[in-house]
């Protein structure tokens, strides 16, 4: 792990986002370099919410090679910075759209809707 205690603003942010996200693993992935990793969450923010809106206009259409390709994108994304439950999530959507069960994947949006936001409000504190 590494040492943040010389900066107080990432010892504060340095909580658990959803079950296995934080400021800490996310900069430690990046060897420590938190410029580098404000870059890579910034762009993270960018990037999924367009695939999250991408997503929900696929499920809302009834298209599940859509619904896979943008679960497995924000899959991805969330296992670049560390949010593994998030990642988690994403997969399963992903599976949901490949097997043709729009339904479930509908179901999943909510939980991957509120992990998201979860580690949005983390990083825009961050950023």
């Amino acid at each position: 792990m590494i040492d943040t205690s010389g900066d107080a603003r990432l010892d504060e942010l340095d909580t658990p986002v959803d079950d296995h996200f934080s400021i800490a693993v996310l900069v430690e992935r990046l060897d420590g370099d938190q410029e580098i990793a404000r870059e890579v969450a910034a762009a993270f923010v960018e990037s999924s919410q367009e695939l999250l809106q991408q997503l929900d206009g696929a499920i809302a259409a009834g298209r599940a090679d859509a619904v896979r390709r943008n679960a497995h994108s924000i899959k991805g994304a969330a296992a670049n910075i560390g949010a593994n439950a998030l990642a988690e999530t994403a997969a399963e959507i992903e599976d949901a759209g490949r097997d043709q069960r729009l339904e479930l994947a509908e179901r999943l949006v909510p939980q991957l809707h509120r992990r998201i936001e979860h580690v949005f409000a983390v990083l825009k504190d961050w950023l």
